[in-house]
């Protein structure tokens, strides 16, 4: 065998083994008649030219603030924490909340939440938002 063959054969096999395991990752390897290449649902890699920051890593509701609100809001307030619309329509009462010293939301500090606090916050303030 060429060793291009060889490459080909070995990245078809660990997509295989891959989807075989029940792997669905954004990076997940898949096998083309070129080669082996990134799956085309990863988030593109593109530079945002006001800040030269990676703008896939920045938050949105698709890529994590759905989950973050879901899993730490969601049990009680289902309604507005898992739909986008009426999540950005109550983003003020959020964040007046989050931030309240008497009567916070969510109620309690668990590592969890303490651990989504920031990135909530952050989320809360982007553009995606306005």
């Amino acid at each position: 065998m060429k060793p291009s063959k060889l490459m080909r054969l070995a990245g078809s096999t660990i997509a295989i083994l891959l989807s075989a395991c029940g792997e669905n990752t954004p990076n997940q390897i898949l096998s083309t008649d070129q080669g082996v290449t990134k799956d085309s649902t990863a988030p593109a890699q593109s530079k945002d030219p006001s800040t030269n920051d990676d703008v896939s890593a920045k938050l949105t509701w698709n890529n994590g603030a759905n989950k973050i609100f879901g899993n730490n809001c969601g049990t009680c307030h289902s309604t507005w924490a898992l739909d986008f619309n009426l999540f950005k329509a109550k983003k003020d009462k959020i964040i007046s909340r989050i931030n309240s010293k008497t009567n916070p939301m969510p109620p309690s500090n668990t590592p969890k939440w303490l651990a989504d606090k920031e990135q909530a916050i952050e989320y809360l303030s982007s553009e995606e938002l306005k």
